[in-house]
């Protein structure tokens, strides 16, 4: 995280504008954040947290877990398609097993310009989209 100030303006106005929480009757605060978050940021997504907006509670939680979770899954694997890169996790029982995050540098963005330019080739009409400079990105 690069500007903790506008995180913190955002958070600001999302909590207490948006969520109608009162100053000096905060509540608790579940996060969800990608994997791999280096520690340094977690610890200061904490003390933003705590000191900040006086939270009784603070929870983060890795992204792949939390996918999980919502399918009502424990373990599995995870693979989070971002525009330019993909994670791959295992989660093993609630928690995702050490070394076993995989990044790669190419995403949605990648497949998208894949299968229009194929498409495009078998002249299948993508929508206005140059599947030749979509194929440079």
């Amino acid at each position: 995280m690069a500007d903790w100030d506008a995180l913190e303006a955002l958070l600001a106005r999302t909590l207490y504008a948006d969520c109608g929480w009162l100053a000096g009757e905060e509540g608790c605060l579940l996060t969800v954040e990608p994997v791999a978050t280096p520690r340094r940021d977690r610890e200061r997504w904490a003390q933003l947290a705590f000191e900040a907006f006086n939270v009784a509670g603070f929870f983060a939680l890795d992204a792949p877990v939390a996918a999980l979770y919502a399918v009502g899954r424990p373990s599995g694997t995870v693979i989070d398609v971002g525009h330019d890169k993909t994670d791959v996790a295992v989660v093993l029982d609630g928690g995702v097993v050490p070394g076993s995050v995989t990044r790669m540098a190419s995403g949605g963005a990648a497949a998208e310009a894949l299968l229009a330019a194929r498409l495009a080739g078998r002249g299948v009409d993508v929508g206005g989209l140059d599947p030749v400079s979509l194929r440079a990105a």
